[in-house]
């Protein structure tokens, strides 16, 4: 695995090689070289604040909740910084790991899309690395 630098200080371990596109502020797509590989991670990092102060904690997890399909099971990710995560197998087949990582002001939502269990599970165990270096 690799790390990648974020914005607000978020870093990301994603499988050695992969390349990221910055798409705008705060929002990336990871994917393998071999283009035959359709696995693909996408990352957004979310600051917020309301007059200066950050955003509590909780709220910043109930919006990632609010994104968790109701049909999706929950994942164990041990990590550093609070986070909730799940596992969908959409009806077209496509796998799916979703994690929201967050703090006081600061959300990092993953989402990582595979044709295969195996592929999608082996980007998420990245996830455990995921770290914020608050400045």
């Amino acid at each position: 695995m690799q790390m990648f630098k974020l914005d607000h200080g978020w870093e990301l371990a994603v499988p050695d090689g992969w390349i990221m596109e910055n798409q705008e502020i705060g929002s990336y797509i990871f994917y393998p070289p071999d283009p035959e590989d359709t696995t693909t991670l996408y990352a957004s990092v979310i600051h917020s604040e309301h007059q200066k102060m950050k955003v509590p904690e909780y709220m910043m997890q109930e919006t990632f909740e609010r994104s968790i399909p109701a049909n999706a099971q929950g994942v164990s990710i041990i990590t550093s910084v609070h986070c909730k995560a799940f596992f969908l197998l959409s009806a077209d087949g496509t796998y799916r790991v979703g994690a929201g990582f967050f703090t006081d002001g600061e959300l990092l939502s993953l989402n990582v899309y595979a044709s295969s269990e195996e592929k999608v599970r082996e980007v998420a165990a990245g996830f455990g690395q995921v770290k914020l270096e608050r400045g």
